[in-house]
């Protein structure tokens, strides 16, 4: 169901994109031709920009895949999404330009394309950056939130503890730590944050709650069976770290 949701939502903002891409390009369009003086408005008929308008659409698409457009909102700065909407766009230029010369396409205005870039890329930004925001806001407030189960207790742990309290706004939630040791059971790690369990009972909480990560804080080495717990979890469908 969570993969289902997952796809549905990259599909909705792939569609998105390309609404902001097709919507900047007529934009430019409509500048270059009605509100520009003189000469600086005038287009020609040739060529044909409805074609030109399918040309992009088809290469910022492929572009916006190829650049990776399309990273998680909870795990990435708002900077690496600028970054990739930069690259997209010249890369989705740099196809349309190829595949114009294949076609013997000319006469283009290149004013409009460079005023469809700057409307593009500020669009897109703009639209990154509001859902960016919305879903900090969400997460901070509690919602949509993932879970997170911790092998081990010791430094490494508490510096992952503290890391996920420093920034609420990424929606984890540390639901305790396991350890090898049954006299570690109870012990505060963090905060409120507690030992709450064995690592030899490991498969069957991951069983009967719901676990989004697991991230062992531990060395793999002193960790009995370790391969085969991360083997089930990724099984399950959780994402397991590694902390070296």
């Amino acid at each position: 169901m969570l993969k289902e949701q997952g796809s549905l939502t990259l599909d909705i903002q792939k569609a998105i994109d390309i609404v902001i891409t097709g919507f900047s390009f007529i934009a430019a369009y409509f500048i270059k031709k009605n509100l520009l003086p003189g000469k600086l408005g005038s287009l020609s008929t040739d060529p044909n920009y409805y074609i030109i308008l399918l040309l992009i659409i088809i290469a910022w698409y492929i572009s916006f895949k190829w650049m990776n457009m399309y990273k998680s909102y909870r795990q990435q700065p708002f900077w690496q999404f600028f970054t990739a909407i930069l690259k997209s766009n010249f890369m989705g230029m740099i196809l349309v330009s190829i595949t114009m010369y294949f076609l013997h396409i000319q006469g283009i205005s290149r004013l409009l394309m460079i005023i469809f870039l700057i409307l593009n890329i500020v669009l897109l930004t703009l639209s990154k950056f509001i859902i960016f925001k919305t879903l900090e806001k969400v997460r901070a407030d509690g919602f949509n939130t993932r879970n997170i189960l911790i092998v081990g207790s010791g430094e490494r742990a508490r510096q992952v503890i503290e890391a996920v309290e420093q920034y609420k706004a990424s929606g984890y939630r540390v639901l305790g730590c396991f350890e090898t040791e049954k006299r570690l059971i109870g012990t505060t790690v963090y905060n409120d944050h507690k030992v709450i369990g064995l690592v030899d009972n490991l498969e069957n909480f991951l069983k009967d709650n719901i676990v989004d990560e697991l991230i062992f804080a531990m060395s793999l080495k002193g960790l009995k069976h370790g391969d085969r717990y991360i083997a089930l979890a990724e099984t399950m469908g959780i994402k397991v770290r590694i902390i070296p």
